[in-house]
């Protein structure tokens, strides 16, 4: 058995799902635009692979705090059926099941928040690591209960996920890791087949030179 770990923004959806979910909160009036402005800001701080994940998720959590914990998972199924789903490419199902079709272990890992990457997990049937934020039966609370998912915090969080199923990487043949981003570069190094998916040109360059895989997916 092999373990195959997904990155989920521009790797199996073409598009950032935080950036977006906060475009659909602006076009149905429940942010403004300082709150777009702001997560733009957060947005190129992560391009740029300087982003302080901690003080990212408060502020990606106060929002979601605000609503009642029913009408934001109503606005969020509307979210994933009418912007995710659409987006979810062929080539991607065919590559997540020849993975599947070899008994490999399949999981996707996003510093995206949970709240938002669960039902897209769903979607595509793998298991998810992501940041959770504390809910309660009528909010989100504005407290990370686990560990952020960015840059080498993905390596302990992986970790910790096999640890709980009494497994490690040596107990796998190969380890493939799919991301586009070099903030995941941490994890890349570690794995026996890292792929870099879609990269832009200064990513691209830098995989050629380490010899990595790269695949284009969309």
């Amino acid at each position: 058995m092999n373990i195959v770990i997904f990155d989920l923004d521009n790797t199996l959806i073409p598009l950032d799902s935080d950036y977006e979910w906060n475009i659909f909160l602006k076009k149905k009036k429940l942010i403004n635009k300082k709150n777009i402005k702001k997560n733009k800001n957060w947005y190129k701080k992560y391009l740029k692979g300087n982003l302080d994940c901690y003080k990212y998720l408060k502020f990606v959590f106060k929002i979601l705090s605000k609503f009642d914990i029913n009408f934001i998972k109503n606005i969020r199924n509307k979210f994933i059926n009418n912007i995710i789903k659409i987006n979810i490419n062929k080539s991607i199902i065919k590559l997540i099941n020849n993975h599947k079709n070899n008994g490999d272990l399949i999981l996707i890992i996003t510093a995206t928040n949970y709240f938002i990457t669960k039902p897209i997990s769903k979607v595509l049937n793998l298991f998810l690591i992501a940041a959770k934020p504390k809910i309660n039966n009528k909010k989100i609370i504005n407290k990370l209960i686990n560990y952020p998912t960015y840059s080498f915090f993905k390596i302990i969080n992986i970790k910790k996920f096999l640890f709980l199923k009494n497994k490690n990487f040596l107990n796998f043949k190969k380890s493939y890791f799919y991301s586009d981003s070099k903030n995941d570069i941490p994890l890349l190094s570690i794995v026996t087949n890292p792929i870099i998916t879609n990269p832009n040109k200064k990513f691209r360059k830098y995989a050629i030179k380490k010899k990595w895989s790269i695949i284009y997916l969309f």
